[in-house]
This record gives C-alpha cells, sequence and structure tokens, in this order.
C-alpha cells in the first residue's frame, strides 16, 4: 500500500474544525519541535509493550503530524497498514513527507473527522496519543474509534491524568516550556473561540 490520502466523504460542517485549521494549526506547526519532543517521551515508554502484531491493520485516531502512525507502521511491518486520521490536514502534509522520506509505505494518511469517520469494522487496534483530549465530542469519538475495530480489537489512549501531556517524568526544564507555549498560544485561542459561541444570539425558543 502506497502512502496516500482517501477521498474525503462528505462530513458535516464543523466550526471547532474550521477553529483548529485556522486558529490553532498555524500555532502548533510554529511549535511543533518542542510539541513533538515532548509528546514522544510519553510513546516512547509505551510502544514497546503495544498489543501490535506484523500484518495487523491500525487505526491511529487524531494521529497530528504522523510521527507516530510511522512508528506503527514499522511494527506492523509490509503485510500490515496504518491508517493515520487527523482533521488537519497541514499536520498530515508532515507525516506524508516523513513517510515518503523514510521510505514507509503501509500508510495511509487521511484528513477525516474521527467522531464521524464512517470506519469499517476491519481494524485490529486503534491507538492515539493526546488525540482524544481535543475531540469536541470525547463519549462520539471513542464510540467512532470502537466501530474501527474487529470484536476482538483493541484500543489504547496515550494521555494525561495529571494535568495534560507535558507532565511526569519529562526534563522539568523542557515541560516548563512546553506548558508556557501551551497556555501563551493555545489556551487564549479557545478561550476566544468559547466567549464568542457565548456572545452569539440564542434562537428563538432555545433553552
Amino acid at each position: 500500500m502506497a502512502v496516500e490520502t482517501l477521498a474525503q466523504h462528505e462530513r458535516p460542517h464543523s466550526q471547532y474544525i474550521d477553529f483548529w485549521n485556522s486558529v490553532l494549526v498555524p500555532k502548533f506547526i510554529r511549535w511543533k519541535h518542542i510539541l513533538v519532543d515532548g509528546l514522544t517521551l510519553h510513546s516512547e515508554a509505551i510502544f514497546p509493550t503495544l498489543p501490535v502484531e506484523p500484518g495487523d491493520k491500525v487505526v491511529d485516531a487524531g494521529c497530528g503530524f504522523g510521527d507516530t502512525a510511522i512508528k506503527l507502521a514499522r511494527l506492523v511491518g509490509p503485510s500490515g497498514s496504518v491508517l493515520a486520521v487527523d482533521c488537519c490536514d497541514a499536520f498530515l502534509e508532515f507525516g506524508r513527507k516523513d513517510a515518503k522520506a523514510a521510505g514507509i509505505t503501509n500508510i495511509t494518511f487521511l484528513d477525516e473527522d474521527v467522531q464521524t469517520y464512517p470506519f469499517e469494522p476491519v481494524h485490529d487496534f486503534c491507538f492515539s496519543r493526546f488525540g482524544t483530549q481535543f475531540f469536541e465530542n470525547p463519549v462520539a469519538g471513542l464510540r467512532n474509534m470502537r466501530k474501527a475495530l474487529k470484536p476482538a480489537g483493541t484500543v489504547v489512549i496515550v494521555g494525561g491524568e495529571d494535568g495534560g501531556p507535558w507532565t511526569g517524568s519529562m526534563d522539568r526544564q523542557l515541560r516548563a516550556v512546553t506548558l508556557s507555549l501551551f497556555i501563551r498560544e493555545v489556551m487564549p485561542a479557545f478561550a476566544a473561540r468559547e466567549q464568542s459561541s457565548a456572545a452569539q444570539p440564542q434562537p428563538v425558543g432555545a433553552a
């Protein structure tokens, strides 16, 4: 399977996805070198224990820049495949370029919303590294991830329980810099979006 992009299905319009692509993507790309390095510390700790076998079909949900998708593609080998899904195509472009440079040919990068994409239940494993915490509706996203799996499929989510992805065993200096960037760049954008939504007039009869 070549590195490719599947045709986008007719997904519902989402202001949340528009917000990500227009406001947050440039910020994440600007600080990619710090964000990816910080997140990699967490995925590197768990990758040796992932229940993934050569030949498996894998979904990487909210794959971002595609670095975990490339690692998963190496684990499943040429007889397996990885479907790397993210709603921000600008992130996926980094993954496509990195996969091509590494000679990885068993990844499909898909510009779609994990919450609504009509997955086929043909996958053995579904993985997400700090992707689910950014879902607009985490419950819908997790349910849809389950639909992507065979009956005996497995889901593994790497997420933060102690304040986010940049805490724990990470070097304190790197953690402080990354958290500072997150607070300065990302949180104000989310806050502005919430204020804008609250300021919009409610339809007549709305609760």
